[in-house]
This record gives structure tokens, sequence and C-alpha cells, in this order.
């Protein structure tokens, strides 16, 4: 009988340290009471929480705000429950996480993980002082841009977490946003919907107050950010991957479907064959060293700044209107480069 009470007992501390809240946030014992009874389908004697709090503090990093009645309970700040401990493969994960995620984590979401995050670069470093040969899984891979590397935009951390705080309550914010080419900032009040990372830049989806349509913000131009009161407003139907599929990104251009057809050079364009534009894209070959690439794409502004991309390995057929455009555009750049260096033009392409 006394083995099958200590058997429970060590389930309920086990079950009770979980229900302890992380710092700020704090619970009583009336409170835990109530979760541990649901949690294991029985009633529990509040008494006993009372006493079990009292003997888990001298083992674990508990804090006691006994400022005032009832005490409220929760994890120190930066700790965590840490049963059973990570493994490696685990803190190798974690280590990765921290990696990609921590940008677009709000700041108090990445509070507390901060111990998780501790805890794997402890279990990290012991193991590389175990094995000083070995190397761990997030030394061996990296990600690099498909494009021409670029420094980030230097966002001002403030903004970085009014914005984010914002978009995590769901309020409205009041900025002063910078445009490209003004010399004053604009303010606004913006309803934030979601982020977006592109590249090395983070984008504020979000709506403009008294507009429905789903407008693109770049982070580093707010130069001030506030958080009101007021609730944001998300339009009916929103759906983040349906935008950003319908040209949310797409920098201008019509957004309308085209179908592209454009003549590759075949060492150019050989990662096509690989990453597709569209699930209907055709290839055929077009003599020796090209071929012709058929998709079904939007028109966009980006499409249009990849094509250039290609310089002179690749040639749009169709349609009538993206050729007419990249016409003038090589028009306009074969003025640029003349058999010498000439004074600089003015006035806009054509």
């Amino acid at each position: 009988m006394a083995r099958k009470q200590y058997g429970e007992s060590l389930t309920q501390y086990f079950e009770l340290l979980k229900l302890i809240p992380k710092h700020p946030a704090q619970a009583t014992a009336s409170e835990l009471q109530t979760k541990l009874s649901e949690r294991l389908g029985e009633s529990v004697d509040k008494r006993w929480i009372e006493r079990a709090l009292g003997t888990l503090s001298q083992q674990f990093p508990l804090h006691c705000n006994d400022k005032g009645t009832p005490y409220g309970w929760c994890w120190g700040k930066g700790a965590s429950l840490d049963l059973p401990g990570l493994t490696l493969r685990e803190a190798q994960t974690l280590a990765l996480v921290k990696q990609q995620l921590a940008p677009l984590l709000p700041p108090a979401h990445l509070e507390t993980l901060q111990a998780v995050f501790g805890h794997a670069e402890e279990k990290l470093e012991t193991d590389q002082a175990r094995n000083p040969g070995r190397r761990h899984w997030q030394d061996k891979i990296r990600t690099l841009p498909a494009w021409q590397p670029l420094l980030p935009p230097q966002v001002d951390p403030k903004v970085r977490d009014t914005v984010f705080e914002a978009l995590d309550r769901g309020q409205q914010l009041r900025v002063n946003y910078q445009k490209p080419w003004q010399d004053e900032p604009v303010e606004y009040t913006l309803h934030p919907l979601a982020l977006v990372q592109r590249g090395v830049s983070i984008y504020l989806v979000c709506t403009y107050d008294g507009y429905d349509d789903p407008r693109v913000v770049a982070l580093h131009r707010i130069k001030t950010a506030e958080q009101l009161d007021a609730p944001a407003q998300r339009p009916a139907g929103f759906d983040l991957d349906r935008a950003i599929a319908d040209g949310l990104f797409g920098m201008g251009g019509s957004l309308e479907p085209i179908r592209l057809v454009a003549r590759f050079y075949n060492l150019v364009g050989q990662h096509l064959l690989d990453t597709p534009l569209s699930d209907d894209q055709a290839v055929e070959a077009s003599g020796t060293h090209h071929f012709v690439l058929t998709a079904t794409v939007l028109h966009t502004g980006q499409l249009e700044w990849w094509l250039c991309s290609f310089g002179a390995d690749v040639e749009v057929l169709e349609p009538a209107e993206l050729r007419e455009a990249m016409a003038k555009r090589t028009r306009w750049l074969a003025r640029k480069y003349p058999e010498k260096p000439s004074e600089p033009e003015t006035g806009e392409p054509e």
C-alpha cells in the first residue's frame, strides 16, 4: 500500500511541476489544485498542494510571491522544468530552431524559450568539451541565398518589439513610416496581420486604417511605433498563404496569370528543370543549345526583375506585352553600355 501511495505522490509532484507557470505569470494554490485535479481525474487536497510547493521550492527554482494573499507561484525568471534532460539530438535541433526563428519571434515568446535554449547550449558545450573533435549538426549545414548575398537592414529594437507585441496581441499600431525617396516620415494607423521574412528583410503584412486590402510594410522603414488600445481589424476571409500566392510580394505588375513562353540557354536555365516555375511547366528543346519553357505564372514586377537577371541568356517570346517590356529594358541597357563610359543620362527608361 505504501508503495502505491509513493507512486501516486511522485506522479502528482511531476504533474504539479508542469502546471506551474513561467515568470512573470503566476498561479495560486487553489488554481493549481483545480488544474491538477482535472489533469489526474481525481480530487487533490489543497493542503497537499501547499506542502508540495514548499517541498519542491527547495529543489527547483520556484518563486513565491508572498506580498499579498493568496500567494502566487511561478518558475523563477529564466528557469524552466528540465525533466528529463535534453538529449544531444534535441539540443542540436533547438540550436537550429533558435538560429532560424529567433528573428521572427515576439520578445515575450523568445523570453519563455531562453531557458530552453540555454539548456541546449550547455548540453552542446559539455559534449564539445568531452569530444573536442566532434562537429555538431549545426556546424555542418548552412542556408545560402540563391542571389547575391546582402547584409540585413537595421531595425530599431524598440520598433521591432512594439510591432511584434501588437501583432501577437491583435492590437492596432501608430507608426511613422519612411517611404523611399521621401524626405519626411508619414504617420499611419496600421492593423497588423502577419510577419513575413523575405530574404534578409522582415515585412509586416497589414491594412491601413479605413481600408481592407492587405499591404506590405518594411520593418526597417518604421521609424517609431506605438501600440494602441484598439483591437486590429482582420479583413473577412484573409488568408496569408493565398495573399502571397496572389502576388502580395510581387512588387507591382498586373498580378494577372499569364502564359509565359521563353527561350533559355541550356546551361543557365538548367535549374528550372529541377525547380519548375509552375505545376503546368513544359519544356521543349530548341536547337542544340537552348530550350523553350512554357508556364503559367503571375505577371509581377518580380517576374520581370527575375527574367532580366538572365541577361542575354533568355528571350521572352510570349505574351507580347511582356516581350515588349523586356525589349524596352534591353534597349535602355544597350544605351548604358557604349564602347566607352559616357555621361549619365537623364530621364526615365523608355
